[in-house]
């Protein structure tokens, strides 16, 4: 599995010039504060601090130095890249200031740039051998570029949008190796304006009032069954963060025609949230999906530290309409999935972890037309995740990117339209991680974020931050888990590489996650979560985790999916492999343009008494560009009809060797074998493991005794 990178080789550049003499000293590198790192795009490196440059540099000043060391293989440098974390708006850092001693007769280039809600960049800026003094950065003031080698540079930005970094991109030429310096990186930074003095101000006003509801408007009378009905709330609160429930809640209880009960959180949808002052003219929403038909009522209820506020109670009529419903662990057959409606539910299709809106219309579309009906959603903060480090539109710990939210609600609507459900991936390893993905220096909850936690490990264990965190699951419930869209909930992917990882704390945590999302899911969507490798049996073994998965990569995927099915059947959970490919790099399985892996891999699964396929991973970069999806289709018409609870499969491996045409062939041959019905895969032997060059023959009238 990969993580999507943005291009830097950068085409960044600089304004020069003295700096003012109001400054602010971001680093003096004497000592090492973990707000730089080696970014992986370019050569591997370690940065040393507290080192005296070459003699130019003052008795008293420290520099941080940095090594050309060209990648194991690599015959030329790629550069090097650091980023630095930064905390506060654009505005908040007039401009950046630094001087670079470069040890050598090699030129350098240099790129810089700041990350927000996307890279801004200038154009590229020469370095000379020697010292280069007072290198002046402005953003405010120039012209900036988005990044991508082809764009212009016609963009400004915004004062008030949050940057998350500053990026250093040091280019060079021959000859190899050698070094550079950095030396005293200084700013016009305003601090009275910076996001953390903004957090220093409390979150809600607990001395004001308690909050009016001054109407509720809802977005229809009339409603087909399983269909969404929505709540408009005109709310008048003092509340600093509305995403903050002990700072304002609001939530509804609908009562249906048979008296029963289900109480549903509402969620700000809109407003500009600065943390200074309650949002004006903001949007809240209550989402709500009935199951029954007949004559409801909704009653609304705000509240805040200071009291609560009752609307009048509201009425709305549900006519039935035939619909699956959401999606199951059948009671009956326990390994596999079902509607509602007690259709069969057999989860086959791709990860789409993320892509631009166009491009999801694009993949639905194909995907929907072949047969497929699932896909894996991630929400990190470059696809739809709603909370990051204050950059862009993030603002950090419990305040959320509606932007992103307002994305993932049109997602959503988009698989309805065509039929596919949507396993939503809350985490990801990396943001907890310093050495796989590695994205802790840039997370949130670390302290030089404006977070409070020094290890990622400890995100685990601190009742503080798993307090947050549930205030962000509370949120996502409330705004998406309407949908019978949504499959269900995974937690984590890939939990196993974060860093310290220990099995008991994981399960801990697991346990008291899933128990809380039980408890705020009005419609008790399906929850799992997933490991890199080995996982976790205390964990799977939860009774709150409703289906387990495996991620696996290798050559010999046919023999691995057989070992992964005798493992993960010992749970009576539904199960399947959440990612597959031949590699888990780049590259490597974008050789294989018709898809022979992936081909074994749908076909390999699919013979395995599983409760759903092989899910690959390499869907933008081998499904897509070659039009891969046929191999769904083929899948989807022999299994049409198929509804596996009504069988006793047992699980057949044979391997062949069969005359055809005077020559011996050896076949591996699997199967699903029931007194009622079997059915077999036939492959050759050799085709169950990735090839560089399959070897293709066409065999006709063979027979099977």
């Amino acid at each position: 599995m990969r993580l999507y990178v943005f291009a830097l080789l950068l085409t960044l550049g600089c304004l020069s010039g003295r700096s003012h003499a109001a400054t602010m000293v971001l680093d003096d590198f004497k000592r090492d504060t973990g707000a730089w790192e080696v970014k992986d795009w370019g050569d591997p490196g370690q940065l040393r601090y507290n080192v005296t440059a070459p003699s130019q540099v003052g008795q008293k000043s420290k520099a941080l130095e940095l090594s050309f060391v060209p990648p194991a293989g690599e015959l030329r440098s790629k550069g090097i890249v650091i980023r630095r974390s930064l905390l506060g708006s654009i505005g908040d850092y007039k401009d950046f200031t630094f001087d670079v001693f470069v040890d050598s007769a090699a030129t350098i280039d240099l790129v810089v740039s700041v990350e927000a809600d996307r890279h801004f960049q200038l154009p590229i800026k020469r370095l000379l051998p020697g010292w280069n003094r007072d290198l002046r950065f402005d953003f405010l003031s120039s012209q900036l570029s988005a990044g991508g080698p082809q764009d212009p540079f016609n963009l400004t930005i915004d004062p008030t949008l949050n940057v998350g970094s500053l990026i250093l991109a040091f280019q060079r030429g021959s000859p190899l190796g050698g070094k550079i310096f950095l030396s005293h990186v200084r700013s016009q930074h305003k601090p009275e304006l910076s996001v953390a003095a903004m957090r220093a101000k409390p979150l809600h006003a607990k001395d004001g009032p308690a909050p009016r509801i001054t109407s509720v408007q809802s977005s229809a009378s009339v409603v087909k069954r399983l269909d969404l009905i929505e709540l408009n709330v005109t709310l008048d609160t003092t509340a600093i963060n509305p995403f903050d429930p002990e700072s304002i809640s609001l939530d509804a209880d609908f009562e249906g025609p048979d008296g029963t009960h289900r109480q549903v959180a509402g969620f700000f949808a809109k407003g500009r949230v600065d943390l200074k002052q309650a949002p004006q003219d903001g949007e809240w929403k209550i989402r709500f999906t009935p199951e029954k038909s007949g004559r409801w009522t909704a009653i609304v209820k705000a509240r805040n530290p200071r009291g609560s506020a009752v609307s009048q109670a509201l009425h709305f009529t549900v006519e039935d309409q035939k619909h699956d419903g959401f999606i199951r662990v059948d009671p009956a057959h326990p390994r596999y999935f079902t509607f509602d409606s007690g259709r069969f539910y057999y989860p086959m299709g791709a990860n789409l972890a993320w892509a631009g809106m166009e491009d999801y219309e694009k993949y639905f579309k194909q995907m929907a037309a072949n047969g497929e009906n699932w896909a894996r959603i991630w929400m990190s903060h470059w696809s739809f995740g709603i909370e990051w480090k204050p950059m862009g539109r993030f603002q950090g710990l419990n305040v959320y990117n509606l932007e992103k939210a307002a994305q993932l609600d049109q997602l959503i609507k988009l698989a309805e339209q065509y039929g596919i459900y949507l396993q939503l991936v809350f985490d990801f390893h990396g943001a907890y991680s310093t050495k796989v993905n590695p994205e802790w220096l840039n997370n949130p909850y670390y302290a030089l974020n404006g977070g409070f936690l020094q290890r990622a490990d400890d995100f685990f264990t601190d009742a503080r931050a798993k307090d947050i965190y549930k205030k962000r699951l509370r949120y996502i419930v409330a705004r998406f888990g309407h949908s019978p869209q949504i499959l269900g909930w995974e937690l984590f992917n890939e939990v196993s590489f974060v860093d310290h990882f220990d099995d008991a704390k994981i399960t801990a945590w697991h346990k008291e996650m899933s128990t809380y999302l039980s408890s705020i899911d009005p419609y008790q969507h399906l929850r799992t979560t997933s490991f890199g490798g080995e996982f976790s049996a205390g964990t799977y073994a939860l009774p709150t985790i409703d289906f387990t998965q495996y991620h696996a990569y290798g050559s010999n995927l046919h023999q691995q999916l057989r070992f992964i099915t005798a493992k993960l059947k010992r749970y009576g959970k539904p199960f399947f492999i959440g990612e597959f490919g031949s590699n888990s790099g780049d590259g490597v399985d974008d050789k294989d343009k018709e898809g022979n892996f992936l081909h074994v891999g749908l076909w390999s699964q699919f013979m395995q008494d599983a409760g759903g396929n092989a899910m690959p991973w390499w869907w933008d970069s081998q499904i897509e560009p070659n039009k891969l999806y046929y191999h769904w289709g083929a899948l989807a018409r022999f299994s049409e009809g198929l509804d596996r609870r009504r069988y006793t499969f047992e699980s057949v491996r044979e391997r062949l060797k069969m005359p055809v045409q005077s020559k011996d062939y050896y076949f591996e041959m699997v199967g699903l074998k029931s007194p009622e019905l079997s059915l077999y895969w036939l492959s050759e032997a050799d085709a169950t493991k990735a090839q560089k060059n399959p070897i293709k023959r066409r065999f006709e009238n063979v027979q099977i005794a």
